[in-house]
């Protein structure tokens, strides 16, 4: 009788019997133990890899060995082994040594641990900063524009899992911007770029006064105002440097001539951002009165209101006469008063006639003179070459930009 199935405690018995037909007794063989079934080793790892297959700390391959089956034996032999893997390097495998052998002579094949990927060195990280430099002042400003600080991330083995993206750097003093290089296997590098002072908002100028196209008088008294300021991160620049004009602000400005002028603030920053403003202004012969009479009219014998009419004489002379003073009354008899004279309009019943005439002296004066005794501007009107019935228009045109316009009729 052969036994093949596995179990335990199993028995065998059989009879024989002669050719006179005689058998035996029963004869019996019992504990018969059958264990066909190899024990098995099982491996595991520690620790375990993380989410992308990686370890960046020596791992350790353990291996046990377990006696399987429906039957077992038991254990007799079992001098397996497992080892530390340390070396850097991916999909590596620890296979065990030693032996496992159950009481009934089975022997566990070998086991492997395997996909072993250890990596200890940290990836590279490198910046750069565009632009490379800051203006000369140390900032960067309006002219630069904000920089930008770039990460370049590298690793040779397990590979880059996150890289820190580009930094646009804001505004502000003495900035650190920092990245952060992380690879698969969980190593990580940083570097970081120090004092970075980004001011990229201009200054703003308030100027007050002289305001947009103000007039003013000649001589008047009047005092600039105006302020600068800087909302950005570097300030102003301390002093008439940071903000200033061509005379301080609450100090007098120019109104020592008439004519059009330019008063213009400059601003500017540490960071070497600038800003200006400029107004235009006017200085004007004031139209007040002027030593006892009206200023900046004509004045008797010839009237202001255009009603004056004098009589048509050979060689006769109408006196034109007309005062300017400044803002303090002070008749102005400087040269240069004047800048031109003429005839502009004439008009004979109904016909008028657009004219643009010099006008004719009686006097060697081609020009208006100034008299000190009266401080007046005198042009003796020459009328000889004048018309009896006619009505004839005449413009000064002062050197502030402005006209004293008069007429008179002849009969």
């Amino acid at each position: 009788i052969t036994k093949s199935g596995e179990g335990t405690n199993q028995s065998a018995s059989g009879t024989c019997k002669d050719k006179a037909d005689n058998v035996s007794d029963p004869a019996s063989v019992t504990g018969i133990d059958i264990d066909k079934t190899k024990p098995v080793i099982t491996g595991s790892r520690a620790p375990l890899a993380n989410t992308y297959g990686w370890n960046n700390t020596d791992v350790t391959a353990n291996f046990a060995c377990a006696d399987t089956g429906s039957v077992q034996s038991g254990l007799n032999i079992n001098t397996v082994t497992g080892a530390t893997l340390s070396s850097e390097g991916a999909g590596q495998f620890v296979t065990n040594s030693g032996s496992c052998t159950d009481k009934a002579g089975n022997t566990a094949d070998s086991s492997t641990v395997s996909g072993i990927s250890i990596d200890k060195t940290n990836p590279t990280i490198v910046l750069t900063i565009t632009p490379g430099s800051p203006a000369v002042t140390g900032w960067y400003n309006v002219a630069t524009g904000k920089p930008t600080v770039t990460f370049t991330c590298g690793d040779s083995l397990s590979g880059v899992a996150s890289c820190t993206p580009p930094v646009l750097v804001g505004e502000g003093a003495n900035q650190t911007i920092a990245g952060t290089a992380m690879d698969k296997a969980g190593n990580s590098a940083s570097t970081s770029i120090m004092h970075i002072n980004v001011d990229v908002t201009a200054p703003t100028i308030n100027l007050i006064n002289p305001g947009i196209s103000g007039s003013y008088l000649l001589n008047q008294s009047a005092n600039a105002s105006y302020g600068c300021s800087d909302s950005g991160s570097s300030g102003l620049v301390a002093g008439s440097a940071g903000c200033g004009g061509p005379v301080a602000s609450g100090s007098q400005f120019d109104t020592a001539s008439v004519g059009s002028k330019n008063f213009t603030v400059n601003a500017k920053d540490v960071a070497g951002n600038t800003a200006s403003q400029t107004n235009s202004y006017g200085v004007f012969y004031s139209t007040g009165a002027c030593l006892g009479s009206a200023g900046h009219t004509i004045l008797q014998p010839i009237n202001f209101t255009g009603d004056s009419v004098f009589p048509r004489k050979q060689g006769s002379t109408v006196p034109a006469k007309f005062r300017v003073c400044d803002a303090n009354g002070n008749s102005i008899g400087s040269a240069g008063v004047v800048n031109d004279f003429r005839i502009t309009q004439i008009v004979a019943g109904t016909v008028l006639n657009t004219t643009n005439e010099l006008v004719d002296s009686t006097t060697p004066d081609s020009v208006f003179r100034f008299d000190p005794s009266g401080g007046q501007w005198i042009y003796n009107i020459s009328t000889k070459n004048y018309n009896a019935g006619s009505t004839y228009f005449f413009r000064v045109f002062l050197n502030d930009g402005t006209n004293i316009d008069f007429d008179f009729g002849l009969k």
